[in-house]
């Protein structure tokens, strides 16, 4: 459930939802929390699991628009 938030936060950050909205949708009554996952996006960028997933998902993309079932 962990994962899955903090994906929310900062795909949100990242498409450049405005901090105070994020922090409000995530329910963070401190700014400061909300700040650091803003502060956090560009050092995981490099990090190895958001590489994989990002070429996971390249993989996947590109099955779909070939038409193939995704594999469970």
């Amino acid at each position: 459930m962990h994962a899955l938030r903090h994906g929310f936060i900062t795909d949100a950050l990242e498409a450049g939802v405005p901090l105070h909205v994020v922090q409000d949708a995530a329910g963070h009554r401190d700014p400061r929390t909300t700040q650091r996952y803003n502060r956090r996006r560009g050092r995981l960028d490099g990090h190895p699991a958001y590489t994989v997933a990002a070429a996971m998902a390249e993989r996947l993309e590109g099955r779909a628009e070939a038409g193939e079932a995704p594999r469970p």
